[in-house]
């Protein structure tokens, strides 16, 4: 349960309360950021201090873990800023090295949650394991709670999380979703007597130029789509019926199909749709082997 909690306030603070500026310019929002984490880690950390050891040792069962949370994220966030602003890793810098660091950064998150379950609350791997798959194994209505933020996770992991991965795999690529596309003309007469004395007639050239105008609401509405197919794709692997999956791709299709001419367009949308199909699936299989 508290594991949960702590996954669940993390991807709170670092998912949902921060703005496109703050993710943009980490080094200056420092500390609201900080701030952001403080208050979800802390409300967890409180509440499991007084249901689980009723206001005892308040250094060691919340004061003591707060800091070593906040210490250990502001020492990874640091060290990830560090490295995004490195001159020596610029060359580096592409869709895969940002999603490297973007990985990396989330497991070492990870890793520290656990720690501090461990440390501070003499829990382990395995004994955190089975009173995961116990709390969501039994109906008791005493353990609706765990349920929940199991379920609000997983919600988290399969709309927001992946939608973000996938995007950085995408990269600019998002840039073929459009509203609009058309197409300019140019003509420009050259007259040049060197090149033919002879002819009296303009030597002409025609250039055509494409041109797509993006539209914000349009890549929300196409952000929602993915959330919601990875959803779909996640509850039929969850009960087996992968064949149910292949409608899914279909109805995505059809309403893309007069875009498929455009190439690139076509391959960003394979691409991510695969990419949303496979997470799903994995995400789906996890799900089942965890409750199951």
């Amino acid at each position: 349960m508290l594991l949960l909690s702590f996954i669940f306030a993390h991807l709170i603070a670092d998912f949902y309360l921060q703005t496109n500026k703050m993710v943009e310019n980490k080094k200056k929002y420092i500390a609201l950021h900080m701030i952001h984490h403080f208050i979800c880690l802390s409300f967890v950390v409180f509440i499991f201090w007084w249901v689980r050891f009723d206001f005892q040792n308040v250094f060691t069962y919340a004061i003591f873990p707060i800091i070593f949370l906040l210490s250990t994220h502001l020492f990874i966030d640091l060290g990830k800023i560090h490295i995004e602003n490195s001159k020596m890793l610029k060359k580096y810098r592409k869709p895969s090295f940002d999603l490297l660091i973007f990985l990396l950064d989330q497991l070492l998150h990870m890793v520290f949650l656990i720690i501090t379950c461990i440390w501070f609350y003499d829990d382990s791997l395995s004994i955190m394991y089975r009173k995961i798959k116990s709390l969501l194994l039994t109906n008791d209505t005493m353990n609706f709670p765990a349920n929940l933020i199991f379920i609000a996770i997983v919600f988290i992991v399969t709309t927001t999380v992946c939608g973000h991965i996938i995007s950085k795999i995408l990269g600019n690529l998002s840039l073929a979703i459009s509203t609009f596309e058309g197409k300019y003309a140019f003509k420009n007469e050259i007259n040049d007597d060197r090149i033919n004395k002879k002819q009296s007639n303009n030597q002409g050239m025609t250039e055509e130029y494409s041109f797509m105008i993006v539209n914000k609401d349009n890549l929300n509405r196409g952000r929602m789509i993915g959330y919601i197919e990875r959803l779909l794709v996640l509850i039929l692997t969850y009960y087996s019926s992968f064949s149910a999956i292949a409608f899914i791709i279909t109805a995505k299709s059809i309403t893309r199909f007069k875009q498929m001419d455009d190439r690139n367009f076509a391959e960003y949308f394979l691409l991510g749709t695969l990419l949303s199909i496979l997470f799903g699936i994995m995400i789906g299989l996890f799900v089942k082997a965890i409750i199951h």
